[in-house]
């Protein structure tokens, strides 16, 4: 049997547990700046990237036509490779092998 994993449930549990600590309800977002995590940089007085909001929800964007418009999947046999880890961040294998395939104009999810 296929186990599933609902992603949006384990985002807003782990999320909201981060958000509940002492002085960290503003941390834990794809566009929080602090000084551990460097994604759109950090600097002294709040200089950090104007455009990380617009930047943060076009990487969105993508992801979603991503999911909406190509079938993912592992060759047949296949388990899924061992993440990669530097400090608190989460890489894939850049030698894995994923197979994605467009889908037909009727198969697509509809908006």
């Amino acid at each position: 049997m296929e186990k599933r994993i609902s992603g949006r449930k384990v985002y807003y549990l782990s999320s909201n547990k981060l958000r509940q600590r002492e002085g960290e309800n503003q941390l834990h977002q794809f566009s929080t700046t602090q000084e551990r995590m460097l994604n759109f940089g950090y600097y002294a007085y709040a200089y950090s990237c104007p455009g990380r909001f617009f930047a943060s929800l076009e990487i969105k964007i993508v992801l979603v036509r991503l999911i909406m418009d190509f079938d993912l999947k592992l060759p047949d046999g296949q388990r899924q490779p061992e993440n990669l880890t530097a400090h608190e961040f989460i890489f894939s294998k850049p030698e894995a092998t994923l197979l994605i395939r467009s889908r037909s104009a009727e198969s697509r999810f509809k908006l």
